[in-house]
């Protein structure tokens, strides 16, 4: 999409996918068709949230589900 000057902010926008990127280039957040992700400073997804399920992965694994369903908690990803 690029810079846009206030006067010119679109009323909608579309996409496939969004990402979020810090300034040194990781991928911090991710949304798309299968849910949103949040990754830490090393890229390492440590939430995420999906059609039925949102799921935290913590330093010593994934925390217990709140699921609507029986599946394990999976994060979002997306392909670069």
């Amino acid at each position: 999409i690029g810079a846009v000057m206030p006067e010119q902010i679109p009323e909608v926008i579309r996409a496939r996918a969004f990402q979020v990127i810090d300034a040194n280039g990781n991928e911090r957040a991710a949304m798309n068709p299968t849910g949103i992700s949040y990754a830490d400073e090393n890229g390492t997804v440590r939430a995420g949230m999906e059609t039925d399920r949102i799921g935290y992965w913590g330093e010593t694994g994934p925390s217990a589900p709140r699921s609507t369903s029986s599946a394990s908690p999976t994060p979002a990803r997306t392909t670069t």
